[in-house]
């Protein structure tokens, strides 16, 4: 409606300027379109290369969309922008563990909780998938089970 017209207004006058873009694609994102909410925060993040939060924005719509890849490409970029945000470590795990990359998601929450992550659901995530992590994992022990129960068998 309104605002959409007049921050496409402030866009046409100020082509160049990332803000109005992200402004434009939290309005999209707000009322549920997140393929135009992505192109709007593309277009933010192309103008300022170096934001971390344009990029994390941009992560997030791309997730929200189950564009789980292109989330895990973006946030990785915002990652090499902050290597020490804790955030960033857990939006790379979240999109990992939905892509079924649960050990790999382990280290990321491993890593913001080392970077003073706070969060309980992180905990949590770190806890659940250490303990997923370790079964599917053979331990040494395990291992060597396996190896004496096949001289056995021989």
């Amino acid at each position: 409606g309104r605002k959409e017209a007049l921050l496409q207004t402030a866009v046409s006058l100020s082509p160049y300027t990332a803000e109005y873009y992200a402004a434009l694609a939290k309005l999209y994102a707000y009322t549920g379109n997140f393929a135009a909410a992505a192109a709007q925060q593309k277009t933010a993040a192309h103008y300022d290369r170096t934001s971390p939060a344009v990029w994390f924005e941009l992560g997030g719509m791309y997730e929200a969309s189950w564009k789980l890849q292109a989330a895990l490409d973006t946030y990785r970029y915002c990652l090499a922008l902050s290597p020490a945000d804790a955030e960033i470590h857990i939006a790379v795990a979240r999109v990992l563990e939905k892509m079924g990359r649960k050990c790999d998601a382990l280290r990321h929450y491993e890593s913001a909780l080392k970077l003073g992550a706070t969060q309980r659901t992180s905990l949590q995530s770190r806890n659940r998938l250490a303990l997923e992590c370790e079964r599917e994992q053979p331990t040494e022990e395990s291992h060597t089970i396996t190896e004496d129960e096949e001289i056995l068998a021989e």
